[in-house]
């Protein structure tokens, strides 16, 4: 399904779906994903009630109490975290550290899910991260720890963990997507450097289904 005519289900009558308010938070562009996600609600016959956060406010949001995604109860939080910003948090970091950069991340997203946890009952929605390898290290990336392709699926790794060691936190498998339909037809680079959006507006109907999916099974469908 394209995006346009996903998007068509926005003006369908959603009467006598099962409302869910869901909060949607990323650090790269969202205003699509959460329209696609909204309409993606319709086919799977719920009425997504989805409040989009402000850009790139994923932990400033998240780490205030006051907030209100936690004053107004939201039944589940999607976090999206693009691969480009990782890619370019992972270039600041020093040659020394990048061997224990998945480390970094990890704390962040045990940090982020620990105040989450102390402020909200809502199930938690991380997604994994597709694979960008730079070429840096060529054939030698997957075996030399250094390499930003060997940390990221060290992080994809940690991820699942995390998902498997608690309760009401779920994995949308948006790497396994993309293996699917192949990198150069999910995404485009000049398209992230003008819009902030880590995936061609074509495969957002993909993406926002991963999400629903997951959402349709915790409402009981």
């Amino acid at each position: 399904m394209k995006f346009q005519e996903l998007k068509k289900n926005l003006k369908k009558d959603f009467t006598g779906f099962k409302t869910m308010k869901v909060a949607l938070l990323g650090d790269s562009a969202t205003q699509f994903l959460a329209m696609a996600i909204k309409a993606s609600g319709y086919n799977a016959g719920l009425d997504i009630e989805l409040y989009e956060a402000d850009f790139d406010l994923v932990y400033e949001s998240l780490m205030d109490a006051d907030h209100k995604i936690y004053k107004e109860k939201y039944d589940n939080i999607i976090l999206f975290h693009s691969t480009e910003k990782l890619l370019q948090s992972f270039y600041k970091t020093t040659h020394r550290d990048q061997k224990e950069f998945f480390v970094s991340i990890q704390n962040y997203f045990e940090t982020l899910i620990g105040f989450i946890r102390k402020n909200s009952s809502a199930g938690i929605i991380l997604n994994n991260f597709n694979e960008i390898n730079d070429g840096v290290f060529g054939n030698f990336a997957s075996q030399t720890a250094s390499s930003f392709i060997y940390q990221q699926r060290k992080i994809n790794v940690a991820l699942q963990d995390l998902a498997a060691e608690n309760k009401n936190i779920f994995i949308a498998d948006i790497l396994s997507l993309v293996n699917s339909a192949g990198s150069k037809n999910v995404s485009s680079a000049k398209w992230y450097i003008t819009s902030q959006n880590s995936f061609i507006l074509d495969f957002l109907p993909e993406v926002a289904k991963s999400y629903t999916d997951i959402l349709a099974a915790l409402s009981g469908k």
